[in-house]
């Protein structure tokens, strides 16, 4: 018996799957495609795994049936026969033999007692509640020697985090725990820029975790072993420094190599990072913007005080009080203020507005009184409360300020005090001028000390973009209670902790800090660095790495386009990457044997990847007694069987699986492939620079983008140039041929000229369907000439020219799926003019 399997796909309880993917939804579908085995994906799933087991019913051996009572209309009008072999997919992320290891493995299971004890045994592992495809921290090797001593008719094939607590800048909080974090929020990204949370990932976790610390912001980041940082492998013990080779060297003969010369930023993991490595933080230079502006007017109307308008100046309903501006410019004078405040300001009943400086600090006190009265017209004198120790308070009395003053320095809204304090957003994007006046004041205030957390960062983030390293250092509030600390007989404890900006290392001084009395005393650390900075990132080396246990929940999320995000004090990259096939450029394998040890024997076919087709595979001679099988992965209904399994065989689990094993093109006839270039990791590439290569431009650029001088992401044709020990062009007639296809929505969309998902293409869609009972027997058999009766002449045309390989294809490279073209743009405007005519 001929048919069409594919046999691995995710339910709607996978990461980014659609909702329509449910047993009802896939019968019918499998139908109008003309696919008559689907793989259930998922079934470790245990609510996808009860769904299963209530609608589908067993057929013929090791092969289920959707129940009749769940059965939906096809678009012929009729009730479809699908079969549904049992399947999942496993993602292992593990450590083997010093290097991280990540691969996609997918079982097939006989019987739901077979699945059923996989799932029993892997529930001890991890949390098979999290995802439709689990991640687990499990050796493929151990994987293989579960599900084989469950049952040895089972099949498995080869396919292709962060601690709670982390602290993520994000958007709408710049200091956001990573588990508070939600689908939606932008994060600021290794490129400097923001970019959307596409998914949440949490796991329980049980073993060893790294705390890697860089130089200045040595709080670091304390991550599972297999999350990469954004960082740099460097030439350790310099001839000159014993340290580490780096740019400032670059005219010192003593230093004869110039090792940083061949520095590459990549990503690495945690447990493979050293002490002297270096971690890549960015400047934060283009990420906010600013305002030239600041409208009381509109920030009283959020706080509910009536007020009202009067030549330009605010006042409150009912009152006599001094009038406030409506409009303050954002300029140096502003910034100082704000420095001020947030060093030494504080807000207390209804209407006060006090700053309080010590005996040291009486100097600035007409600084601020010309202050408020020049940027916000404040006429009336202060009070002045001098205290018994010589400090001074000025006392500021007005609903007005108070108001504004709670609204744009405080980041909670029910918590007005030291440690809530917090620069406004849009500071962090003005001008460098107008920040260090900022900083400048807040400095003579506190000396680099707060109890306020998003402040501390705040000012880490301007003196970066200044070109000014901070050390930052944390107290905290137990080691100080854990002391004894008295004042004026009264015994001291802390309420927070204390963090403190110990020291600045200036590597650019545009605005001369150093000749100031304030920071003279950096002089002398500044001139021995550590690392180093450019336009975009500051470079700072590992001093140490620490390791600890730890039992409990992990995190990790994916964003889209970059894959990263900036953490307070250090930089990540998602867990999730495209490349974890066996042979995967980070799984760290090259051989089935490396991977599965003793169970490598057991290992009989391994599934092909949308980025590449059967040929590709044929170039490694490893895989000669190897089967390749080709399935759609689909996430979404109109994508089934984009890859598929032709077979002519009986009928059943076992027929299927011996199928595959024999190689028999008598048996499993050919797989049907998408074009490998329509791939979204096909050539190497780098989307944001448009950068796209075959192997060899990569090797002449070294792996380096030259627009920007990053990494380059390696595509699949690269890794199988990497393993392969034959030809380009090898061929193997023994082998199970292929087909080549394109989707019938993507024909018909190029056809008529708009996009897949149009409604015309789908009316298109479903008369062939009904004419021709599936889209596999339009795309594979129907004859030219009834398909243009059917349909068009111009659909026709486009079928005829997949069938016969005239395409013109743009490679997919660095997540950017490649573009099949079936008409050229003259073709199309004809095709339009003809359309027209009707």
């Amino acid at each position: 018996m001929k048919f069409i399997a594919d046999l691995h796909i995710h339910s709607k309880y996978s990461r980014s799957v659609s909702q329509s993917m449910v047993p009802e939804e896939l019968d019918r579908w499998a139908d109008d495609k003309g696919i008559l085995v689907m793989g259930t994906g998922d079934f470790t799933h245990p609510a996808w795994f009860k769904d299963l087991k209530e609608k589908l019913e067993p057929a013929e051996q090791g092969l289920f049936i959707l129940k009749p009572q769940f059965k939906l209309k096809n678009i012929k009008g009729t009730f479809a026969d699908t079969r549904f072999l049992l399947s999942v997919e496993i993602s292992s992320i593990y450590s083997k033999g010093g290097k991280t290891r990540r691969v996609h493995n997918i079982i097939f299971a006989p019987d739901f007692l077979t699945a059923e004890k996989i799932n029993t045994q892997l529930g001890w592992i991890g949390n098979l509640k999290s995802d439709g495809r689990p991640i687990l921290g499990l050796d493929c090797e151990e994987l293989a020697k579960i599900v084989f001593n469950i049952n040895p008719e089972a099949v498995i094939v080869p396919a292709h985090c962060l601690l709670s607590g982390t602290l993520v800048h994000t958007k709408d909080n710049l200091l956001k725990p990573i588990q508070d974090i939600t689908k939606g929020d932008f994060v600021i990204t290794h490129k400097n820029r923001w970019r959307k949370v596409n998914e949440i990932f949490k796991r329980p976790y049980n073993g060893k975790v790294y705390h890697i610390k860089p130089r200045y912001l040595s709080l670091g980041l304390t991550t599972t072993a297999e999350h990469p940082f954004y960082a740099i492998k460097t030439h350790k013990n310099c001839h000159r420094s014993s340290g580490i080779c780096k740019p400032s060297h670059i005219d010192l003969r003593d230093c004869k190599r110039k090792h940083f010369k061949s520095y590459k930023p990549q990503w690495i993991m945690a447990n493979q990072l050293e002490k002297g490595d270096v971690l890549i933080y960015p400047r934060f230079k283009e990420v906010f913007t600013n305002y030239k502006v600041v409208d009381l007017k509109e920030i009283l109307n959020r706080s509910g005080l009536e007020t009202e308008l009067r030549s330009g100046f605010i006042i409150p309903v009912g009152s006599k009080i001094t009038a406030i501006k409506q409009f303050i410019p954002v300029d140096k004078n502003f910034c100082k203020l704000v420095g001020y405040y947030l060093s030494e300001g504080y807000t207390n009943g209804r209407d006060l507005i006090g700053f309080a400086f010590s005996a040291k600090e009486t100097h600035y006190v007409n600084e601020v009184i010309v202050l408020m009265k020049e940027v916000f017209g404040f006429d009336k004198e202060p009070k002045l409360k001098i205290n018994k120790s010589g400090g001074v308070e000025i006392l500021f009395y007005s609903k007005i300020l108070y108001e504004a003053f709670r609204n744009l320095f405080y980041y909670s809204k029910d918590i007005q005090n030291a440690s809530t304090k917090a620069l406004p957003v849009w500071a962090l994007g003005l001008s460098h001028d107008l920040q260090v006046e900022i900083f400048r004041c807040w400095w003579r205030g506190d000396a680099g000390y707060t109890v306020s957390r998003m402040l501390l960062n705040q000012m880490k983030m301007i003196l970066l973009r200044l070109g000014i390293v901070p050390s930052i250092q944390v107290y905290s509030k137990e080691d100080h209670n854990n002391s004894k600390h008295v004042f004026e007989n009264r015994t001291i404890k802390a309420k927070y902790d204390l963090y403190s900006i110990s020291r600045l290392t200036v590597f650019e001084d545009k605005f001369e800090l150093l000749k100031t009395e304030e920071f003279s005393r950096f002089k002398s650390i500044t001139g021995n660095k550590y690392g180093w900075i450019d336009n975009e990132y500051v470079y700072l080396p590992i001093y140490n790495i620490q390791t600890e246990n730890y039992k409990g929940e992990v995190y990790n999320l994916e964003i889209e386009e970059d894959n990263s995000y900036t953490c307070e004090f250090a930089t990540v990259h998602n867990c999730w990457t495209p490349w974890f096939s066996v042979f995967g450029s980070m799984s760290g394998f090259d051989s089935l044997e490396e991977c599965f040890g003793a169970y490598a024997k057991n290992i009989f076919a391994i599934k092909t990847g949308l980025s590449s087709d059967p040929p590709m595979n044929w170039r490694l001679s490893k895989l000669d007694n190897i089967s390749l099988i080709s399935n759609s992965d689909s996430h979404s209904l109109q994508r089934i069987g984009r890859e598929a399994n032709v077979f002519d065989t009986e009928l059943s689990y076992k027929a299927i699986m011996d199928a595959i094993k024999s190689r028999d093109p008598k048996k499993f006839l050919y797989t049907i492939e998408f074009f490998p270039e329509e791939g979204k990791y096909h050539f190497d590439g780098h989307r944001v620079c448009n950068i796209v290569y075959p192997p060899e431009e990569t090797k002449k650029h070294k792996g380096i983008c030259p627009v920007c001088g990053k990494p380059l992401t390696v595509g699949v044709v690269n890794r199988v140039d990497a393993l392969a020990d034959r030809p380009e062009n090898y061929t193997d007639p023994r082998r199970v041929p292929y087909k080549n296809l394109v989707t019938l929505d993507s024909i018909i969309g190029e056809a008529l000229d708009v996009g897949k998902a149009a409604k015309s293409v789908m009316k298109e869609y479903e008369k062939l369907i009904k004419a021709f009972k599936s889209e596999f027997n339009v795309l594979l058999n129907a004859p030219v000439k009834e398909i243009a009766l059917a349909s068009s002449a111009e659909i026709a045309e486009g079928v005829e020219r997949m069938r016969n390989g005239k395409l013109t294809i743009e490679p997919g490279f660095d997540g950017e799926y490649g573009i099949i073209k079936i008409f050229s743009d003259e073709e199309k405007k004809n095709i339009a003019k003809q359309s027209s005519l009707f």
